[in-house]
Parts: C-alpha cells; structure tokens; sequence
C-alpha cells in the first residue's frame, strides 16, 4: 500500500488551502504557481492539520475509537468491528478495512508534508517574513515525524523486541518511485534526525510565547494547535522512551515541563479541578496542559453524535466502571468529574450508559499533554529529583499515591495505572501496554481467553508491494 499512497496520492495532495479537502490532480505548472508565493506554503502547511483531522485518523480512529477498542475500553455489540478490535482479531474483514484507512491516511499526511519539504528550499526567496522559512519547514518534519512514529508504534515490533529486519517504510521524498521498507534501526535515525532538526528551526523562528502586546500575525497564533518547539521536546521525549534512551527522553521532557513564556510564566500547567468548575463551558479536557491539540470545528457534534447518544460509552453501573478504572478514588477528580449517565438512542435505545465527558463542548483533540511529559520524567529520572513532579500530578488530580519506588519495574506498573485514568479516549493506552509488553492480566475489561497482539499486521497490499 506504501507505493500506492505515495504513487496515487502524490499526484493528488497539492493543492488550494480552501480546497484541501476537494482532492483533484494538479499539472506540474499548477504546482509551480501554488508554490511561487509565501502564502502558498502556508496553505499547503494548513492542510496538512486538516488531513491531521481526518476520522481515519487524529480526528477519531487514532484517538477516541479505533485504538481505544483494541484495549477494551468501550462496550462493543457482538460481531462489529468494535468486538473484533476487542479480541484483537486482526484477520477480521471490517477490522482490515479500518486499519488499512488509517495506514493510507497516515502516509497521505506523510506525503503532503513531502511535498513542501521538496520545495522549500528550493524557492526559499519567496519567503519574505522573518522566520517563516524555519517555521514551515520546522513543522513539516515534526508533521512527518509524528505520524512515522504513531506508524511504527502500531505496526512495528514491540520496542523491546525489535530486530533489524526491515519493518516499515520511512518516507523522506514526495516521489511516485516506491519506498521500501527500511530496518527498525534506520527508521529510527530517520525519525530522531527529522524531530533534531525541526527543534533547530523551531528554535530560531518560534514566536515569543507571552502577553508581549505587538501585534501579531494570524499564521503565528494558537501555537498549541501546531507543532510548535515545545511539542517537537514533547515528541521527542515520548519517542526517546520508546526507544529504551530514558536520559534523553528525561531531559526532553524535563526541558517542556520547565518551559515559561516570555513574561516568564510557565507555558505549561496541569489542570485541576478549578478548570472544570469554573468555565463556561466546563473544561474537561484540559486546554492548560496541552502542547500539541488538534482544533476541529465539527468535534462538538461529532461527540453529540457518538459519546452523546451513548454509541461510545462503557457499562451501565457508574459505580462499578469508576471503581474497577479509579480504584474507588472518590476525591479524584477525573473520577469526580469526567463520566455521565446518557440515555441511549438508536441500537441502544433505553439503556443508560456511562459516557466520557472528555470531548464535551470542546474544539481541541489533544495529542502531546504535559501530564505524559510528567509521566515520561517520573518514569526515566532519579527518584530525588522526580518525587516532587509526583507530588504536583497527585495535587492537581487531587488523590493521594504512595512514593514512587526505586525499582523501575515496579515504578512502570503503577504509571500504567495511571496512564489508563488519564488518557482514557485519547488513544494512548494500546501503546503503553505495548511498550510494556502487558500480558492480559494487566489489560482491563479484556475478553476473556483473549491475548493481547501487540503488532498490527500491515495492509494487505503493502505486504504484496514489498514482497
């Protein structure tokens, strides 16, 4: 499938900011012309989050629903596709047909950046705005890096057991020649060199973070709905944990957690219960926290649609989810907080169902928060220095946890209790529990008889394409 997204979709990608999403060959003059101007790049960059968007990818599958399935985290009916995910049949038909959307979606993305990243330097003199250069391509290959990773951490082995067989394709090149699989290895330095290279430019071109009071150009604002510096840190800290380098991954998120503004307020904080409580609309998703979310205008009606109506919720007894989920932690205030009682429409007409508010009322999918740059520094720093971010997670969530432990075996195992509070519907769990290579006993609410399969198989017909 390698070849034929970066094939077809090369041939489709380019084209208008108001037309991203009205996909139609280009000629190569139309490409000249799209490409001659500073705006057209910023259009071009502009599309690529919409793609981001997409319900094949950031904007449901690999979020709220499809890797959230996987790991049991929402009822499913029998012999849908939600059951199949569930008892990780990845044989299934309609699970293959899934898969193979968000496999194509991610490349396409992949392409897309591409595609500037092949011009950019090249017509670097229609760049008139001090930095602009450095910032478009700094997020092009933070973009690039940041689906190659979600890549590799579906469908690539597990970290632990990588070899250096060729696994997956890294593509560098908007080109319609194929891209063959490269080894775990290179895929790796491929990776890392992109997110070292676009901290670079990011760093001499991200504007001041502040109330500096200057105008400021639109393109700039809203820095935490783009890859900005600090969620290339934040990648890179969740990229250097999945390969085993817990100093770098340490430092990376330490130098996040610690960022401040040009005012020198802290660009970051953990939200708390306040934040819920006292905004109209409450602020159940956490906007303090995030150093990278995607802002979608059709979030609000997708989650009155789907959480709303109860077709993605889990169980019917409130009780029981938040003890078995929160260990019963009644002054949590996730536990508090974040769940509803729906009743349900359509196929589940009637019943009462337990929905996450995560996503209520709310523009912003989150995709890097600074609670897993707190996990990431408790998990890979020395206990004397991180007992105090210990400390600060437990204030904000309001729950009291024992010290962490010396032993980092047993350090990660209660960081993977609170990775399933905190990320429920984000997305993030199937990874950990494959990071950690979790056996189904760790996994909850898994069917029972079922183990856990941790590498995805690729789309049929990429596994043709590379034979």
């Amino acid at each position: 499938m390698m070849r034929k997204c970066l094939g077809i979709i090369a041939s489709l990608l380019l084209f208008s900011c108001s037309n991203w999403l009205d996909v139609r060959p280009r000629t190569e003059s139309t490409l000249d012309d799209f490409f001659a101007t500073e705006q057209g790049f910023q259009d071009a960059l502009t599309g690529l989050y919409i793609q981001m968007k997409s319900e094949d990818l950031y904007g449901k599958s690999m979020t709220m629903t499809t890797l959230e399935n996987i790991v049991s985290f929402w009822d499913y009916s029998p012999e849908s596709v939600e059951e199949a995910l569930a008892n990780f049949n990845f044989e299934d038909a309609k699970v293959k047909s899934v898969i193979a959307s968000i496999y194509g979606q991610a490349y396409k993305v992949i392409a897309g950046a591409n595609s500037i990243l092949g011009e950019i330097d090249d017509r670097r003199e229609v760049f008139t705005k001090p930095g602009m250069y450095e910032l478009i391509k700094g997020e092009c290959l933070a973009i690039r890096a940041f689906c190659h990773l979600d890549i590799l951490r579906l469908f690539g082995p597990i970290p632990s057991q990588a070899t250096d067989a060729n696994i997956l394709a890294y593509a560098r090149e908007f080109t319609k020649e194929p891209q063959l699989h490269v080894s775990f290895s290179q895929f790796k330095e491929y990776l890392l060199n992109d997110l070292t290279e676009a901290a670079k430019l990011l760093a001499e071109s991200e504007p001041q973070w502040g109330e500096s009071g200057e105008e400021v150009d639109a393109f700039l604002l809203n820095r935490q709905a783009r890859m900005n510096y600090y969620a290339v840190k934040a990648l890179q800290a969740r990229a250097y944990l999945w390969f085993g380098d817990k100093d770098l991954a340490y430092k990376s998120a330490m130098e996040v957690i610690q960022s401040v503004s040009s005012t020198g307020n802290s660009l970051f904080r953990l939200g708390n219960r306040n934040d819920i409580e006292s905004q109209d609309p409450a602020d159940y998703v956490l906007r303090a926290e995030h150093i990278f979310a995607l802002s979608d205008s059709k979030l609000e009606d997708r989650y009155t649609n789907s959480f709303g109506k109860g077709n993605i919720a889990k169980g019917s007894n409130k009780s029981d989810l938040l003890e078995t989920l929160y260990g019963g932690g009644s002054t949590d205030i996730r536990y508090l907080l974040l769940w509803t009682e729906v009743t349900g429409e359509g196929d589940n007409i009637g019943e009462t169902k337990n929905v996450l508010r995560k996503y209520e009322e709310t523009k912003y999918i989150p995709l890097l928060r600074l609670s897993e740059m707190y996990f990431i520094a408790i998990e890979t720093g020395p206990v004397s220095e991180v007992q105090g971010l210990w400390e600060e997670y437990q204030i904000a969530r309001n729950i009291s946890l024992p010290a962490l432990s010396e032993d980092a075996e047993r350090r990660a195992d209660v960081l993977m209790q609170e990775y399933r509070k905190e990320f429920i519907g984000e997305g993030q769990m199937f990874f950990r529990y494959k990071w950690q290579n979790a056996v189904s006993d760790d996994i909850l609410w898994i069917p029972n008889g079922i183990e856990p399969v941790y590498v995805v198989p690729l789309p049929d017909t990429e596994l043709i394409d590379n034979e």
